[in-house]
């Protein structure tokens, strides 16, 4: 089982996909791939959604969960996110743009469930980065499953890392239950 949280979604695709077609006499078993507040399932390669967002992401997913993080997660927080933009201020950007000009999932995820690749997406129902009901509108006929934490914003996997993993134990164990029918 491969997963991507964010940003890293793009790259569990690509390794999965990988993983499944570089030998073709022996691939590598992969038997799901879970988008994990996925970059590339709301929709494509828009400049204009993240930045028509923008009040919310700054409000809520940065003005609410940072005091979060801060309180319910070591002390080091801050300082451990200050070394991680200053070690490399110019990836930290890359990064960034990388996110505002993402490509569409919906290729690799057409390619992973060819080779019988289960995909599916777990989202945070406060998630003003990847909302929740745009994941769905976008990606919904294209996965084979999507979970939803109601009250999970984007940083809900830093903020609350058990409960974050438990759901998605939780997501997992349902997309690769054999007596599941797809979404």
């Amino acid at each position: 089982d491969n997963v991507g949280h964010s940003m890293g979604n793009e790259e569990v695709l690509g390794a999965a996909y990988h993983q499944v077609t570089a030998l073709e006499d022996s691939p590598v078993h992969v038997r799901s791939v879970m988008g994990d507040q996925g970059l590339g399932l709301d929709g494509g390669n828009l400049l204009r959604k993240p930045l028509r967002r923008i009040y919310s992401i700054a409000t809520r997913d940065i003005g609410q969960s940072v005091p979060k993080l801060m309180k319910h997660r070591r002390k080091g927080f801050i300082e451990d996110a200050k070394r991680h933009i200053m070690t490399d201020p110019v990836r930290v950007g890359r990064e960034g743009i990388k996110c505002l000009m993402r490509t569409d999932a919906h290729i690799r995820i057409a390619e992973l469930r060819a080779n019988g690749v289960k995909v599916g997406a777990l989202v945070g129902g406060k998630d003003s980065f990847f909302p929740a009901r745009v994941v769905r509108r976008h990606s919904a006929e294209h996965l084979d499953g999507i979970w939803e934490i109601p009250h999970a914003d984007h940083l809900h996997a830093n903020a609350f890392p058990e409960e974050h993993a438990e759901e998605l134990i939780k997501a997992l164990t349902e997309l690769n239950d054999p007596t599941r029918k797809a979404a």
